[in-house]
């Protein structure tokens, strides 16, 4: 169901009109991002996304079509995403009802049938089945809206992030004039002041179709209040679920098939004599929290009392403040200070964690692979026990007292009767990672790349440095205020690139490889000698030196080695002894960090239930610390220690671009690898033979990933990586940070991959 019925009804009608996109030449329009993408997905999507994981390149590609005929047409788009859910969108209990996890859940179970299909020699099928599961969830694309968010940043397109829903965000700033035209779900509708609405634009055909207000409710034969009504009857933004008699109604008439039906239910119970009888009398049978009929009261007030960002820098309810219920926590949620909403706005940090501390409830969602394996989920309870709590102390520190008390609990898709607490860190941490301060100046050469080779390099004695410069060097990181000095003469961090490195560095040292007083700890050692050494082909490459500090942070912590999925899962090494299959598994898992490059028409070749699942445990990594970021961010800028008011409006945007750990690299060089060696080791080459059968492999590997811009340089970026995790492996052992039996899985592989790698 949801608010699509009412485009049905009004197509049915012949209320929707389309006319030439050049009407809107020199507008601006508002767009709610969740509604293109998914008229984006609907015209080409990438069902293997489902697959290998990763971000569609597709997509990208086709917002720069549009953006490109955009700016043909001088039409400005402002791109506005959902932010915090309302509480009344997730009253349900997780994975039952309309909640997320409902949704997952059934998501999960087509990716299971799809991969049994595929797993059958179905391909065919398995891509049908895969293309079922959908693309559109942007929270689901592996950090979708933040790759966005840093495209848009990158490329000076506007965008912004509402506290909670898209939908009121634009109508205030239609309402304000800081837009011409809204497009957007029907539920802009339901806002009052709206009187046309944009439902699709095809920048191919250059047209746009829009919807009028005012002829929809004459035709419906309802105010602005019952067509508000209607649509939480069947299912909206704020209340996904729709009311069961509705649903009754449908199936005892056999209307699933007809879009238009559930509106046509929804409107004969809202102009019955007695709807709220109707509504506030049905019992419903499944179990939930609430009743309906409270459910549809909460969901009426949510839309009414909707919080906006405004250009005071306040967040409030877009009805009149003085209306406003004493009680709109209940159905909005717990209120975060105007600062964290402004944060929020410009991007710079993810709604995910403020959500946890906002609800009191973590749900953990199976991955893309299904989660099966025992090493996902021993990773995850890692997760739980030291990088969530961290971030959630760093962030509930500098809100109040309530946030730093509140419980959180965790539940988890394969026990979802169980509830876990997640303890969070002492509020000390935050004064243990406050004394950075860096400044470009302290740099050599100045900060000309913000990326972990530049910022982390001058902490380590190579051989042959002066170890006095280097301690010079980490004593001027440290910030001690002077005696006596008046706040306003103490430096800070005042612009993005500073304030990026400075917040990188505190996740670092929470991260281990940094001691209080700024040094570099025996792990931190391990990883900066190893970036150190990167070749000079991948020095400037951000992308490659963040693959190499998570892989080595992923040995760190256990969880990338070459021991086999418990239980087994299909895809895995299949040529070759035992000894061989975990070399190539280990090889395969360093190759996931590299992501393939493919064509914006979709990833083609074959496809690996297991080192998805290994895929899967790096987006979670990623996920993870680019949340403790975050949460240093947040804390750096609301605890006071950057300025603040230096920081140009443009420039917000700028700092969370800055920041490391943003994309998340596609299962498919991983998949590559295996491929590879799966063909290398279908014969047991001699020496002399090894030449011929890797020009044989390279040949093959081509033309079974047709659709890669070019699989061997991506493979052979895998390689180089291999070499250099291979290294700080050893040297980690050397440091006896590592056990033996870890160590040699790496140093067997290392001694039999050297005559393949290119």
């Amino acid at each position: 169901m949801g608010t699509q019925t009412v485009e049905a009804w009004a197509t049915e009608h012949r209320l929707l009109n389309s006319i030439a996109l050049s009407t809107l030449k020199g507008a601006t329009v508002g767009i709610d991002v969740k509604h293109y993408i998914i008229h984006l997905f609907q015209n080409e999507s990438e069902p293997l996304v489902q697959a290998i994981g990763g971000f569609p390149l597709s997509l990208i590609d086709q917002i720069e079509h549009d953006i490109s005929a955009f700016k043909s047409l001088n039409i400005t788009p402002l791109f506005v995403f959902d932010g915090l859910p309302v509480a009344i969108s997730a009253v349900d209990k997780p994975f039952t009802g309309h909640s997320q996890g409902a949704l997952n859940t059934n998501s999960a179970q087509k990716r299971a049938q799809a991969w049994e299909e595929y797993e059958k020699g179905r391909g065919d099928q398995a891509v049908k089945q895969f293309n079922q599961v959908g693309s559109s969830d942007l929270d689901y694309l592996q950090h979708g809206k933040r790759v966005l968010i840093e495209y848009f940043s990158s490329n000076d397109i506007e965008f912004a992030v509402a506290p909670y829903t898209s939908h009121a965000q634009l109508v205030y700033l239609h309402n304000e004039g800081y837009i011409d035209a809204i497009y957007g779900a029907i539920d802009v509708l339901m806002y009052t002041a709206v009187e046309k609405l944009i439902v699709h634009i095809d920048t191919k055909t250059s047209s746009f179709t829009w919807l009028p207000k005012s002829q929809l409710l004459y035709n419906m034969g309802v105010n602005h209040e019952q067509f508000v009504e209607a649509c939480i009857l069947v299912g909206c933004e704020v209340s996904p679920k729709p009311f069961p008699l509705v649903g009754q109604q449908l199936a005892a008439t056999g209307g699933h098939g007809n879009a238009s039906a559930p509106i046509k239910i929804a409107l004969s119970i809202i102009l019955s004599p007695s709807p709220y009888a109707t509504i506030s009398g049905f019992v419903d049978p499944s179990a939930t929290p609430i009743t309906y009929f409270e459910r549809f009261q909460k969901a009426y007030a949510a839309i009414q009392y909707q919080p906006v960002f405004k250009d005071s820098g306040k967040t409030e309810p877009i009805s009149a403040a003085e209306d406003t219920p004493s009680d709109i926590h209940e159905f909005i949620g717990q209120r975060l200070p105007d600062e964290i909403y402004f944060y929020i706005y410009h991007g710079l940090i993810g709604t995910e964690l403020l959500d946890i501390l906002t609800s009191g409830l973590l749900v953990e969602l199976a991955p893309l692979d299904g989660g099966v394996n025992t090493q996902y989920r021993r990773f995850l309870q890692h997760l739980h026990v030291d990088v969530y709590p961290k971030s959630l102390s760093l962030l509930s520190q500098c809100l109040h007292r309530y946030y730093q008390h509140k419980p959180i609990k965790t539940v988890q898709w394969f026990d979802q009767n169980r509830e876990t607490t997640i303890n969070k860190a002492p509020q000390a941490l935050y004064h243990q990672v406050s004394s950075w301060k860096i400044s470009e100046s302290i740099y050599s050469e100045g900060l000309k790349n913000a990326d972990l080779l530049n910022i982390l390099k001058p902490f380590y004695a190579e051989v042959g440095a002066k170890e006095d410069e280097v301690n010079a060097f980490i004593e001027s990181t440290i910030h001690k205020k002077p005696e006596g000095s008046a706040p306003t003469t103490v430096w800070k961090p005042h612009n993005p690139k500073e304030i990026a490195v400075n917040a990188v560095l505190r996740a670092l040292q929470i991260a281990g490889l940094f001691t209080q007083d700024h040094h570099l700890t025996p792990w931190g050692k391990v990883i900066v000698k190893t970036l150190i050494s990167t070749p000079d082909k991948f020095a400037d490459d951000a992308r490659f030196q963040e693959a190499l500090t998570l892989a080595l942070l992923l040995v760190k912590d256990g969880a990338l080695n070459a021991t086999a999925l418990s239980p087994a899962i299909p895809g895995g090494p299949e040529k070759g002894s035992s000894e061989v299959q975990a070399h190539v598994l280990l090889l395969s898992r360093v190759a996931t960090f590299i992501s393939l490059n493919h064509k914006p028409s979709g990833f083609a070749g074959p496809l690996s239930h297991n080192i998805l699942a290994f895929q899967s445990i790096v987006w979670k990594e990623i996920f993870s610390y680019r949340g403790l970021i975050e949460s240093n961010l947040i804390s750096l800028l609301a605890n006071g220690d950057a300025d603040r008011l230096a920081v140009k409006d443009e420039d917000w945007s700028h700092i969370s671009s800055a920041l490391p750990f943003l994309r998340v690299p596609n299962a498919a060089t991983g998949v590559a690898a295996k491929s590879y060696f799966d063909k290398i080791n279908s014969s047991n080459p001699t020496s002399a033979e090894i030449p011929g059968v890797i020009k044989a492999a390279k040949s093959e590997l081509t033309t079974m990933f047709k659709q890669a811009v070019d699989v061997l340089d991506d493979l052979s970026t895998a390689f180089a990586l291999w070499d250099l995790v291979h290294a700080g492996v050893v040297e980690a052992e050397t440091q006896g940070l590592i056990s033996s039996t870890v160590a040699s899985q790496f140093k067997s592989t290392g001694d039999w991959v050297k005559p393949y790698i290119f």
